[in-house]
């Protein structure tokens, strides 16, 4: 797996560029929600096979547990849900507080159950 890392060498679209160079068609690409946030993806999220879920607040790559920054996270789902998304959500946050990842777990699967039952009226009530 190769990671989004907020540099202009390892966005999406450079990892898919090196993934057809190379020739590897194996090669992974794991999405980190926190550097999507930092580096602005909205798109190429359809060949991603893993992902490191955290938050920002949009300046540093500060890993929050997810809903403690400013990343739009019924975006980020919407975005994945349309992408067919099938792997895992992995947290890399920090704290010492793990009661925080069964939360927002659970918070992640509501969206995402809301998405993939019925996108319109997911976008809809998240004004996307």
């Amino acid at each position: 797996m190769i990671e989004n890392i907020p540099n202009e060498v390892s966005t999406l679209e450079r990892i898919e560029e090196f993934k057809s160079v190379s020739q590897l068609p194996d090669l992974g690409i794991c999405y980190d929600s926190g550097h999507g946030h930092l580096q602005g993806i909205n798109e190429g999220l359809e060949n991603i096979r893993t992902t490191h879920i955290h938050d920002n607040h949009g300046e540093t790559d500060e890993h929050l547990w997810p809903f403690e920054g400013t990343l739009n996270w019924p975006a980020l789902i919407e975005k994945l849900v349309l992408a067919n998304y099938k792997g895992p959500f992995v947290f890399e946050a920090r704290g010492e507080d793990l009661a925080k990842g069964s939360e927002a777990r659970s918070r992640l699967q509501d969206l995402w159950d809301e998405a993939s039952n019925s996108m319109e009226e997911y976008r809809l009530k998240y004004s996307l």
